[in-house]
């Protein structure tokens, strides 16, 4: 299942200049925070997840959300699919 493209179709957005990181959700439709999108993920019953990076602070975001895995909550996650869909 792949759940992050990368390049401009990117669903995902780990760059800090587009993302401020004070909200789950980036304003355009269809895009959400790398992390949510990483804990998303690890939530669910997978034996592994390849995320891609683009540069050296995407890896320390990325494995800062890995680190401090939680789950998504109830409300978090149920955000999280309603923004997507």
């Amino acid at each position: 299942m792949k759940v992050m493209g990368g390049g401009l179709g990117s669903l995902a957005i780990g760059n800090p200049i587009k993302n401020d990181g004070a909200s789950n959700h980036d304003d355009a439709p269809r895009q959400a925070r790398a992390t949510m999108l990483i804990r998303y993920v690890l939530g669910l019953p997978v034996s592994a997840a390849v995320v891609g990076m683009g540069s050296l602070e995407h890896l320390r975001i990325n494995v800062h959300a890995a680190r401090d895995l939680a789950p998504l909550n109830d409300q978090e996650r149920k955000s999280l699919e309603q923004h997507m869909s």
